[in-house]
């Protein structure tokens, strides 16, 4: 049924129950719920590039890119740079402020935890992602493994237009996708902010938005099930700044966390993975012979089985987190 006919029995309905003005406030009602979701909406631009755009975000959009031979350098080049820009940066705070590290305003002590490579700091840098994140383009480079990148873009920038490097600093936060054809699954490795953006949100010259992580790794999932629907959960091994995120997040029942995760994705004794719905039905059982085709290689991801905990989400349930505000 169309909205349409939709709106033509509420009216009907209301004039019945509560008279034409009740009426007209009905269907204003759903007219605006209706333009609500037209405006919220993950679309294709092409097979290889998704876009997103979620209502009341002025400067911000989504955008998922699947990785190709064109492609790879320049993500090479986006995750080669930022060690080089976090290292210019400490030095060109330090050295012009004269100040030791500790003695520096709380702000900026902050900032230069953040962009920590290579010297001792706190738990919130960009280290841990930006090393999942070339371990992935490493995957796809030498076993051609299917890696997506999605991105949420400050700034006004149109996302359908294709990832240069002038467009790193309007890079806010960026995750690569990991799958293949047959797989019923992803994974979803390196999520981080980066230091192009971080500079620029520091001097004041592009907007910083809080809350971006699950509502990325919603437009992620969105994306990849418009891609293919056959597609249905999702299993990553967060670090523990996302792990509280997440917790904090979501309610309990939707996701699967530990060794819950074996409902639907676990080894049998004959050395078969097993790939099941979250309702414990097997979709797919992949052989040891199978798993050694170059298709399946992103599931031997260096960071994919590292001793944290897995979790796994249902993409449909994931997927709602791209219109929902976070702090």
């Amino acid at each position: 049924m169309n909205f349409n006919n939709i709106s033509r029995y509420l009216r009907i309905l209301s004039v019945l129950l509560f008279g034409s003005l009740s009426a007209d406030l009905v269907i204003a009602s759903q007219e605006a719920i209706c333009e609500q979701e037209n405006q919220q909406v993950v679309k294709q631009i092409n097979p290889c590039h998704y876009v997103g755009h979620r209502v009341g975000d002025k400067d911000l959009n989504f955008v998922m890119v699947k990785l190709t031979d064109e492609s790879i350098k320049t993500w090479q080049d986006f995750a080669q740079g930022q060690n080089t820009a976090c290292l210019r940066i400490w030095d060109e705070i330090t050295e012009n402020d004269k100040k030791p590290y500790p003695e520096q305003p709380k702000e900026i002590q902050k900032y230069l935890r953040f962009i920590n490579i290579t010297r001792p700091g706190g738990k919130v840098t960009i280290l841990d992602g930006l090393m999942a994140f070339r371990e992935s383009l490493e995957l796809y480079k030498s076993h051609g493994s299917e890696v997506w990148i999605a991105c949420a873009l400050a700034g006004h920038i149109n996302p359908s237009s294709p990832i240069t490097e002038e467009l790193f600093p309007h890079i806010e936060m960026a995750l690569t996708v990991l799958t293949s054809p047959a797989a019923p699954f992803t994974i979803h490795m390196g999520i981080a902010r980066t230091v192009y953006h971080a500079e620029k949100a520091y001097k004041k010259e592009l907007p910083h938005h809080s809350g971006l992580s699950m509502a990325l790794h919603g437009f992620a999932a969105q994306a990849i099930s418009l891609y293919d629907p056959q597609k249905i959960f999702m299993i990553t091994y967060p670090a523990f700044p996302m792990v509280e995120v997440i917790e904090k997040t979501l309610l309990p029942e939707e996701y699967l966390c530990g060794k819950a995760v074996s409902k639907v994705y676990q080894y049998d004794e004959k050395g078969n993975l097993q790939i099941s719905n979250f309702n414990g039905e097997i979709v797919k059982s992949i052989s040891a012979d199978e798993r050694q085709d170059k298709t399946w290689s992103f599931i031997r991801h260096f960071y994919f089985g590292r001793p944290l905990q897995p979790y796994a989400f249902d993409l449909k349930t994931l997927g709602r987190q791209f219109s929902k505000r976070n702090s």
